[in-house]
């Protein structure tokens, strides 16, 4: 998602935790706003302070602030909070297709974790009203959702981990598409992260996580977030 000038507040602690998990060796610097964390509240605007964002397709500005603060939620690992968020968002715009994609993300089923019949069929409903609305929105956004599908549907394969491992190559395909997408990467990095077969990285690998084959693409997704974090000091 393409991202206005200055950057929140809410990346170095998205950063951080990312690079933590997968042992990236990441510096962050500045502290994070305990405050703000999963409070559900919009991001701050005010004529002295705008907290940027990524731009999604919607005229609406309050679906943009509260799509922007479900992101936030879903960095600091506040799903609940996110897809409340990202509910809001939808209401103030129904034809916002990354506002039910975030609803999906916040949702959808995660490996390792037991899962929720309900929130997984909520997931589904959101990203087929998501779908509805490809039409209107930019090619990346369509890319969030069609590599969404693949997690959700039978498109990604026979079963969850089949899926997850679809919605993972397809994530790594749309961050290396759009290198300038900060959000790409760290998703990216996430799904990585998620894959059953992962693994810690160790001082003697290059990689920082076992990836789907020979770690070279965990490797990729370091060096990413590492520039990340390089452009956002």
């Amino acid at each position: 998602m393409h991202h206005r000038s200055g950057i929140a507040r809410p990346w170095r602690a998205a950063l951080g935790i990312v690079c933590a998990s997968l042992a990236l060796g990441c510096q962050t610097s500045g502290t994070t706003d305990s405050a703000a964390v999963g409070r559900g509240k919009p991001l701050l605007r005010t004529s002295q302070v705008v907290i940027a964002g990524p731009t999604i397709t919607t005229k609406v500005p309050s679906a943009q602030t509260h799509f922007e603060s479900g992101l936030r939620d879903y960095y600091e690992g506040n799903r609940e909070g996110a897809s409340a968020m990202f509910r809001t968002a939808a209401e103030y715009d129904a034809g916002c297709a990354m506002c039910f994609w975030g609803i999906a993300l916040a949702n959808a089923p995660v490996p390792g974790a037991p899962e929720d019949a309900a929130k997984t069929e909520t997931a589904r409903k959101a990203l087929a009203q998501a779908q509805g609305l490809v039409t209107v929105i930019r090619p990346p956004e369509r890319a969030y959702i069609e590599a969404m599908s693949l997690r959700l549907t039978p498109a990604g394969g026979s079963d969850n981990a089949a899926r997850y491992k679809s919605y993972s190559r397809a994530m790594q395909a749309l961050a290396t598409q759009y290198p300038g997408d900060h959000d790409a990467v760290v998703l990216s990095a996430e799904a990585l992260l998620l894959l059953p077969e992962a693994t810690p990285a160790t001082p003697t690998t290059k990689g920082v996580s076992a990836g789907p084959a020979d770690g070279s693409e965990a490797g990729d997704a370091g060096a990413a977030l590492r520039q990340v974090l390089a452009e956002n000091p």
